[in-house]
């Protein structure tokens, strides 16, 4: 698998920083596509996605319809390879960032499991010699149904 990594660094149609948090997915797109393709932006995008020449101008000014949207994400050229930057930048954060934040918390959950289980079974002989241990359920179920039902 090949991996597609493209940082958009600012929108230069507003003058602000992407990653203020503020921007929107219409205009990530744009940027998107105005740092993949420098030079004949309409026409690139319209190429790659197999959009009209109208739909790859109303990218390029941050101004795509939400089929238009739909179709670049559907379409065999965008998908993941342009959701990922796109979305990144939107929410501020990479999935890169993403995903390693995430297995630092999942690594700490486990950290807190494992000292909560060591605790209790260093708690569970005390429990016992205590007499605070309840005792063990029966290990049969009850007999009280026999049979069937409608059988009597």
């Amino acid at each position: 698998m090949e991996l597609s990594l493209v940082t958009i660094r600012d929108n230069e149609r507003a003058n602000r920083p992407l990653f203020d948090g503020s921007l929107l997915l219409r205009d990530a797109l744009s940027t998107y596509a105005r740092l993949r393709w420098p030079t004949n932006t309409v026409k690139q995008a319209a190429r790659e996605w197999e959009l009209s020449i109208d739909e790859g101008r109303a990218v390029a000014a941050a101004r795509a319809s939400q089929a238009t949207l739909d179709k670049i994400l559907r379409h065999k050229n965008g998908g993941w390879a342009v959701a990922l930057p796109v979305l990144g930048a939107v929410i501020g954060e990479g999935v890169d960032e993403f995903i390693t934040a995430e297995r630092k918390r999942h690594a700490q959950a486990a950290l807190r499991e494992r000292a909560l289980l060591r605790d209790l079974r260093a708690l569970a002989p005390a429990r016992r010699l205590s007499g605070a241990e309840p005792a063990p359920a029966a290990a049969e179920p009850s007999r009280s149904f026999r049979g069937r039902v409608g059988e009597g």
